[in-house]
C-alpha cells in the first residue's frame, strides 16, 4: 500500500523525516482537486465516510475498555503531506511540532499502522500519543479516526495541529473545538469522527499575496522575513502540547492564547 511505503521513506528515529521525495504529483494533485477553500461536502469524503463509519455516533464504553486501563489516552495530531519536498512548507507546519513535541516529550514516531507513522509514552500516568497521517493533508481522517478508535481515544482527548490561512505568520490560537473554517484537513477529521467538538492549535501562515493560487501557497516554503515567526510559532504550538500533558487544556488555552 502508498502508505505504507511512505512509511519507510518518511520516518527516522526522533520523528523527522527521511528518504527519498515522494508522491509530489499526487500531493500536488490532490491539493488542486480538492482546494483548501470549498463548500460542501466532497465526492472524496463521501468515499472516505464509506471506508471508515463515524466513530461517535454511538457512546463510546468506558474507560475500562481502554487499552490504558482506567487511564486516559490522549492523541495529538498534526497535519501535513508526506515526502521530502513538502519539509518546510506552511501546510507542513502540523509536522513540524510533531517532530518538536517528540523530541521535547521523548517519543519515538517509530510505529506504521492507522495509515501514519505514530508513538506513544506514558507520561503522568497518561498514554500520549503523537501521530503524522501519511495520507496526504484531504485525507487526514482515514488515519486519525481509526487510531481514536482503537485506542479509545475520546473527541475531547484529541488536539489537531494545523496551519490556517486567516492568521497572520507566526500567531498561534488554541480552541476547544469549531468548523473546519475551510481547512480540507479538518473537514476530512469531523467527516470521519462525526464531531466538531475537539481541541486544536491553529497556526498561522497568512494569506498570498494577490493572485498566488492557494495551493501553491500552502505547498511553497514561507518567505524569509516569514520563516522565524513561524518557527517561533512551532516552538509555541510545542510548548502548549507538553503543558497538556500535565494540565487541561482550557488551562493552557488561557496560558498560550495570550
Amino acid at each position: 500500500m502508498l502508505w505504507k511505503n511512505l512509511f519507510k521513506k518518511h520516518v527516522r528515529k526522533g520523528g523527522h523525516n527521511s528518504g527519498k521525495k515522494v508522491g509530489a504529483r499526487q500531493a500536488r494533485a490532490a491539493e488542486r482537486t480538492v482546494p483548501y477553500v470549498s463548500s460542501g461536502e466532497t465526492a472524496q469524503q463521501r468515499d472516505s465516510q464509506a471506508m471508515f463509519p463515524r466513530l461517535f455516533e454511538h457512546p463510546l464504553k468506558g474507560r475500562q475498555d481502554r487499552e490504558s486501563g482506567d487511564k486516559q489516552v490522549k492523541l495529538i495530531a498534526g497535519l501535513g503531506n508526506p515526502g521530502m519536498k513538502y519539509d518546510g512548507t506552511r501546510h507542513n507546519v502540523g509536522f513540524d511540532v510533531i517532530d518538536l513535541c517528540a523530541e521535547k516529550l521523548g517519543i519515538e514516531l517509530n510505529k506504521s499502522k492507522f495509515k501514519g507513522v505514530y508513538g506513544e509514552k506514558m507520561i503522568n500516568g497518561e498514554k500520549i500519543i503523537l501521530l503524522k497521517p501519511l495520507t496526504y493533508m484531504n485525507l487526514s481522517g482515514e488515519s486519525v479516526a481509526p487510531l481514536m478508535k482503537f485506542y479509545r481515544v475520546e473527541p475531547n482527548n484529541l488536539v489537531v495541529i494545523y496551519d490556517d490561512l486567516d492568521l497572520g505568520p507566526g500567531a498561534v490560537r488554541l480552541r476547544q473545538k469549531g468548523s473546519a473554517g475551510g481547512h480540507n484537513g479538518m473537514k476530512s477529521i469531523i467527516a470521519h469522527i462525526g464531531t466538531e467538538a475537539f481541541n486544536r492549535i491553529r497556526v498561522g501562515v497568512g494569506r498570498p499575496p494577490k493572485g498566488e493560487p492557494v495551493p501553491d501557497y500552502v505547498l511553497g516554503k514561507p518567505f524569509a522575513e516569514e520563516r522565524t515567526a513561524i518557527n517561533e510559532a512551532v516552538q509555541k504550538s510545542a510548548e502548549a502540547v507538553v503543558a497538556w500533558t500535565s494540565d487541561t487544556f482550557i488551562k493552557v488555552m488561557n496560558v498560550y492564547n495570550k
